[in-house]
Order: C-alpha cells, then structure tokens, then sequence
C-alpha cells in the first residue's frame, strides 16, 4: 500500500463511526460492476445535464 493509501486509511479511521460507515459505502459503490454500457452511461449524463 502506497503512503497516501496509508495517509487516508489513518484520516478515515479517525472519522466517527456514522462518517466511516457512510465513506465505507460510497468506496464499495465505486468499485461496484457497472453492467451498462457505454451508450446508456452517455443517455444518463446527457439527461442530467439537460
């Protein structure tokens, strides 16, 4: 593991519980299979924004 990876281990694990709960599921979501393909994420983003 890198320093910085380190770095942020030590800074998340002095959040209190509820903050590293919430930290905890947004890193699970980000490395979650993405089952769509590149044409449906391009219709997501161009809803969004419009």
């Amino acid at each position: 593991m890198s320093l910085s990876s380190v770095y942020l281990a030590e800074e998340a694990l002095a959040l209190p519980a509820a903050e590293r709960e919430t930290l905890a599921r947004l890193l699970l979501a980000s490395v979650a299979p993405d089952e769509r393909t590149d044409d449906e994420i391009r219709a997501e983003l161009k809803s969004r924004l419009a």
